[in-house]
C-alpha cells in the first residue's frame, strides 16, 4: 500500500502511525520560541523512516551493510544553534521553510553516529534541547556537504568504515537533505484544499502544518478544536493524519503530552488558518524512480 499514494489519500481516515511509521515522541519546546525546529526535524525523522519502509530493510543492508548499526537522530539543538540568529532563535522564532533550506542547502543537524553508537539507548542524552540557542560547535557549519556524506562512519572503537561518497545512502552525522517544497506550490500563500494536503502527506510523509495560534488553542484538551481566527500563521506542529467524520487534521504539538489528547490534537479542516504554507521535506536516500 505505501508505493501507491492514491488509494490512501482516498481513505476517509488516515493516521501515519497505524501504518506502522515512527512519527517520534511528543516533545516540549518550553519557553523558546523553536516551534519550527521541532516541526522541521520532526517532519524530516518521520520522512527519512517513511523511505525505509517503503525501500525495505533489504534495500538498506545491500547498499549500506553498517546500516543495521546506525540510527539517524536530528538534533534539535544543533538546528537552533547552527542556522544562524537572523534565520531563528528563542526570542524572534524562526519559519519553518527557512530551516528546511537549511537542511537541502547546508547540513541536516544530526547527532554524531559516534556518539548514537556509543551511548546506544541514551542517545536522547547526548545534546540535550537546552530551550536556549548557543554557539554552533559543529565543524560542518561553515562547509557546503555533498549530498550523500562526507565522512566516514565511525564504528565501535573509533574503527572508521568507509562508504562510497557518491551515494546518498551514507549514514554520517552530516549530509543534506535532497528537496523540500510547499504544499501549495503555486501559491504557498493561499490554504491548499483538503485533497491537497492529503496527498502530500502520503507522498511526502508528516508536514509541517502552522496554524494561527491563540489563547484557545494553548488551553486545548481534547475534541476538535475549531477556532475562527484568521491572518499568518505564528505556530508550527506536524500533521500525520486527517479524519472525515471529525472534518479534522490530526497534528503532533511541541508542547509536551499535558497539552491536548496527550500532546497530538486534532483541528478542524480551515482552523486558524490551519496549514498556511504547509510544508514538506524529502530526506536521503532517493531513488531516481
Amino acid at each position: 500500500a505505501l508505493q501507491n499514494s492514491e488509494p490512501l489519500a482516498n481513505l476517509p481516515k488516515f493516521d501515519w502511525r497505524e501504518q506502522e511509521l515512527d512519527v517520534g515522541p511528543v516533545l516540549n519546546q518550553g519557553t523558546c520560541n523553536s516551534c519550527w525546529a521541532f516541526a522541521t526535524l520532526s517532519a524530516y525523522q518521520s520522512s527519512w523512516l517513511l523511505e525505509q519502509l517503503r525501500l525495505g530493510d533489504r534495500y538498506f543492508e545491500v547498499t549500506v551493510p553498517e546500516y543495521g548499526s546506525h540510527r539517524r537522530f536530528p538534533s534539535i539543538q544543533r538546528l537552533l544553534n547552527c542556522i544562524g540568529k537572523e534565520k531563528g532563535d528563542c526570542q524572534s522564532g524562526g519559519w519553518h521553510g527557512t530551516a528546511f533550506a537549511f537542511m537541502v542547502n547546508s547540513f541536516v543537524p544530526h547527532i554524531p553516529d559516534i556518539l548514537v553508537w556509543k551511548y546506544g539507548d541514551k542517545q536522547t542524552a547526548i545534546e540535550e534541547y537546552t530551550g536556549r540557542k548557543s554557539s554552533c560547535a559543529d565543524p560542518m557549519v561553515e562547509r557546503r556537504v555533498k549530498r550523500g556524506g562526507k565522512m566516514a562512519v565511525p564504528g565501535e572503537g573509533g574503527d572508521g568504515v568507509n562508504l562510497p561518497t557518491n551515494s546518498d545512502q551514507i549514514l554520517t552525522a552530516w549530509d543534506r537533505a535532497l528537496a523540500w517544497g510547499y504544499v501549495n506550490e503555486q501559491k504557498p500563500d493561499q490554504l491548499p484544499t483538503v485533497a491537497q494536503f492529503k496527498q502530500a502527506l502520503i507522498e511526502h510523509g508528516p508536514l509541517a502544518m502552522p496554524i494561527k495560534g491563540d489563547a484557545c488553542f494553548s488551553v486545548y484538551q481534547g475534541g476538535v478544536f475549531n477556532g475562527q481566527k484568521t491572518g499568518n500563521p505564528n505556530h508550527v506542529m506536524v500533521l500525520i493524519g486527517w479524519d472525515d467524520e471529525k472534518q479534522a487534521w490530526l497534528i503532533k504539538n511541541s508542547w509536551g503530552e499535558e497539552w491536548g489528547e496527550k500532546g497530538f490534537g486534532w483541528v478542524a479542516y480551515g482552523s486558524n488558518s490551519i496549514g498556511l504554507y504547509a510544508a514538506w521535506i524529502q530526506p536521503t536516500p532517493s531513488t531516481e524512480n
